[in-house]
């Protein structure tokens, strides 16, 4: 059977690549699916995508599944300027990611990917800030990030 989580998460990837690519100029080090190891590189803005929750699955009818799954995005800003600075273009950032999933047709479905349904973009923690050096309590921040989750509403066909 096709990993169709796979595919649902590749499309979420690509598309945060191709239509913020002013943000992610270098996309194979900048969007990745559950790779973190390029954040010292130098660039200013991530988005790492990484397995949800299990989905949620209902049957639809004899041919059908319809099935919701979860998606983790965080979105990552370097600081390496003013605190002001930092937040202005977290919440550029921010606010672009938002528009794509929740606002805009080519993300609500995945730029036509193959049954989906619909796909709603949300967060229930606070943006905060990651430090250069997690181990000490007084180190500087090095990106201001806020994890985010995506859930998409896929049907399948069982065939």
């Amino acid at each position: 059977m096709t990993d169709q989580y796979n595919i649902v998460e590749l499309a979420a990837r690509n598309l945060v690549a191709g239509q913020l690519s002013s943000y992610f100029p270098n996309p194979d080090e900048t969007v990745t699916q559950s790779d973190d190891t390029h954040l010292d590189r130098g660039h200013d803005y991530f988005a790492i995508f990484y397995p949800g929750s299990f989905p949620t699955t209902i049957p639809g009818d004899q041919s059908l599944v319809v099935v919701s799954w979860e998606i983790l995005l965080d979105i990552m800003v370097r600081f390496n300027s003013t605190e002001a600075i930092a937040w202005r273009a977290f919440k550029e950032l921010r606010w672009e990611v938002i528009n794509l999933f929740n606002f805009r047709k080519i993300g609500r479905t995945l730029n036509g990917t193959s049954g989906i349904k619909y796909v709603t973009l949300s967060s229930e923690e606070r943006p905060r800030y990651i430090p250069m050096d997690p181990k000490n309590e007084y180190s500087d921040a090095a990106f201001i990030a806020q994890a985010m989750s995506l859930t998409v509403t896929q049907f399948i066909n069982k065939s």
